[in-house]
């Protein structure tokens, strides 16, 4: 019987001690992991009008999304917001990001929907100070994985009104 005890207290005390030496190697190594990486870059490149319905106006987004790091990441979803002249006017999310590989980027389209207030102020600012160009600013939040921390990024930039109604980016 004293055996017993012994050995399951022994057990205990194993399990307690490889379980903290198991904890210390995962955090070790993912804080190597991390020594070098660079957040993504995220930049728009068009806003094109699409057929809307009812009170909602539809976009479609353009963005380059530029890795420059070794490994490939694996984008598992993304929320995003564009301002142009200060109004919040566009947001959107999606889970078809395609995979970013190491020192390379990706072109991706996405749609998104006008926030309708937001459409109207910047309507009324535009009526009273008409412009050729608006600056915007474009907020991402990319989901990496169910363990790593959200990235969060920002461009800001300034866009002209081309022809028909579309909103290109003016060279920088």
């Amino acid at each position: 019987m004293m055996s017993f005890s012994r050995s399951k207290t022994m057990n205990k005390k194993t399990y307690t001690w490889m379980s903290m030496v198991f904890v210390l190697m995962l955090l070790t190594g993912c804080a190597g992991l991390q020594r070098d990486y660079q957040d993504p870059e995220v930049y728009l490149t068009k806003i094109m009008p699409m057929a809307g319905t009812g009170l909602e106006q539809r976009f479609l987004i353009g963005l380059r999304i530029v890795n420059p790091n070794r490994s490939t990441i694996n984008i598992s979803g993304m929320s995003y917001n564009i301002k142009l002249r200060g109004q919040k006017l566009i947001s959107g999310v999606s889970a078809n990001i395609p995979r970013i590989p190491g020192y390379g980027e990706a072109e991706v389209e996405l749609e998104a929907a006008t926030n309708l207030l937001g459409a109207v102020q910047l309507a009324a600012d535009m009526m009273r100070n008409p412009t050729k160009a608006m600056d915007y600013e474009l907020e991402a939040r990319l989901d990496i994985g169910r363990f790593a921390v959200p990235i969060r990024i920002k461009e800001t930039g300034s866009i002209n009104l081309g022809q028909q109604g579309l909103l290109q980016q003016q060279p920088q």
